[in-house]
């Protein structure tokens, strides 16, 4: 699941190093490319759908999981527009703000998301170990 996220993720990583640089239009294009993988990203995972066959409490646990990833990659495309609005000029407080907010919010949905997908694999009987 959270391979849909990888260009999102990759995207991320190569904002911060492209805006390091000063860069303004680096930063814009990466900011800009990472909008639409994150986008992406969150369709793609809210477009799965639970395995049928799950106990009651095992598919609540699979849809919970499956809401927090996709909202985790919904505040990162946050961030990217924002972070393209800094790049593009806008450097206002507020725009600076809401684009941390929205990254730090994405990132910790995704460590939740991992934590909850852990969770849901274990109510079905996946050994956890096994997973990468």
């Amino acid at each position: 699941m959270l391979k849909s996220g990888g260009p999102c993720d990759k995207a991320i990583g190569a904002m911060a190093i492209a805006a390091k640089t000063g860069d303004q239009y680096a930063t814009y294009q990466v900011a800009k490319e990472g909008e639409e993988a994150c986008g992406q990203a969150s369709t793609a995972i809210q477009d799965l759908q639970v395995p049928s066959g799950l106990s009651n409490e095992a598919a609540s646990a699979v849809e919970k999981g499956i809401k927090t990833c996709s909202s985790a990659y919904v505040f990162r495309q946050m961030g990217m527009q924002k972070a393209m609005q800094v790049a593009d000029g806008d450097g206002k407080p507020s725009v600076v703000s809401d684009m941390v907010d929205n990254l730090k919010t994405g990132q910790t949905g995704v460590m939740l998301c991992v934590a909850e997908l852990f969770e849901a694999s274990s109510k079905v009987g996946v050994d956890t170990k096994l997973m990468k």
